[in-house]
Parts: C-alpha cells; structure tokens; sequence
C-alpha cells in the first residue's frame, strides 16, 4: 500500500473509543519505528514464508539473524503460528496469507492469514510483542479483518457465505495462553462493522468524542490530547 488506513483494523478499539484521535494523531510527529516494532515485522516475513512453503524462509530467518535476532526464539515462536494455519490451509476453500483487504480508500489492512473452510471463517492474527497480552474475545481488530474480508468484492467471501467466525491470536511471547480462539456468529460481525463505519464518520465531525482509556497506550496523539491535558490538571 502507498499509505497507512485513516481507520485501520489494529486501530480500531481506540478509533471506536476515541474518534477525536484520528484527527489528533494526523497532527502529531510520525511515527519513527522502534526496535521493536522492526523485530515483530521480521518475525511476520518468517511466518509467511512458512506457510508461503516457497523457499523464501532461508532468506528471511537471514535477516533475522543480520540483526541480530535469537534465532532459537524466532524459530519456537514462527512455528508456533505456523503449525497452527498449515492444517487450516490445506483444508481451505479460500485463504489468504498476508492478504490485504479493503473497504475503502481510508479503512483497510492487511490480515495476516484468513482460512475459509466450508461456512466457518478463521481470522489469525500473529503477535510477536512479550508486553501487552491480547484476547481474542471481542477482539476489534480481528472482528474488522473478519468484516473486511466479507465486504471487499475481490475476495469471493461474503456475510451469506459463512456462519461463524473463529478469531485467533497466537502469541507466544505473551503472558497468557499462546493460542487464544474466540468464536462467534457471523451476526457479530455484521453488528461490529456497523459500528466501525459510525466510529470512522464520528472521526470526521467537527466535535468528535475524546476519551481516555487503555487506548491511549499506543497512540501518537498523547502529547497534543485535550483529554489527557485535563486529567494531569485535575
């Protein structure tokens, strides 16, 4: 993609909490990457190899270990996720493997493995992260995964297509369990995306709500937030 989403699916709890900061964080520095950050997409380009299964693994374990990765780490974690899509994968009716998926030109991203089997829908997210646990309960980013792939008219997956929906995050670098399954009507879906186009709209208002939350943790904005400024004055 040539630009970031206005209204992304990994921002979407905060965007759906906090409209007011998609025009906050338009106005604050951009974002420089961290050290992090680097590692986890590192991580991702090994996942995807794997499960890509086209030889371009060697290549990406390579960088890993030019930036001085703990391969040992990587392999335990990658293989984690990996055995977890292949079985999906070779049961799949439709899939995709680091596949963007689009509603619009601002609310888009990419998922990083979707398996369609039968009337059952598989939104798998991979977090490399050790600090913040992520559920997969109610979990805003996958359920925007799961609605974008119903929605973009490229992928022949549709709401009438499937009848439920299994969100999962596997991250074992995590504090809790390393695979975590949430399932749910394919109703919720439809219910969540709703709500994400009302968020997206309220973002746009002249006026739009600005609330403080667990949110706030990764937003940019929190320097020039007129919420977070009075409640230190408080």
């Amino acid at each position: 993609m040539t630009k970031h989403a206005r209204f992304g699916p990994s921002s979407m709890k905060r965007i759906m909490n906090c409209p007011a900061s998609v025009k906050l964080q338009e106005q604050a520095p951009p974002d420089r990457g961290s050290a992090y950050a680097a590692e986890g997409t590192r991580a991702h380009e090994v996942g995807e190899a794997l499960l890509l299964q086209d030889g371009s693994a060697a290549a990406a374990y390579r960088a890993c270990e030019a930036a001085g990765d703990d391969l040992t780490e990587v392999t335990r974690c990658v293989e984690i996720y990996a055995n977890y899509c292949n079985p999906l994968l070779d049961k799949a009716d439709n899939y995709g493997i680091e596949a963007t998926v689009r509603y619009s030109d601002d609310l888009f991203g990419t998922v990083d493995c979707w398996v369609r089997i039968g009337r059952t829908l598989y939104v798998i997210d991979y977090k490399h992260g050790v600090g913040v646990t992520v559920a997969a309960e109610n979990n805003e980013q996958g359920l925007t995964y799961a609605a974008l792939i119903c929605e973009d008219e490229s992928i022949k997956v549709g709401y009438d297509d499937i009848d439920k929906v299994v969100i999962v995050i596997i991250q074992p670098r995590g504090q809790g369990k390393p695979i975590d399954e949430w399932e749910c009507e394919v109703d919720v879906v439809y219910e969540h995306f709703t709500k994400c186009l009302d968020a997206c709209k309220a973002a746009d208002e002249d006026a739009p709500v600005n609330e403080m939350g667990d949110w706030c943790k990764f937003c940019r904005a929190k320097l020039i937030c007129p919420a977070i400024h009075k409640a230190e004055q408080c």
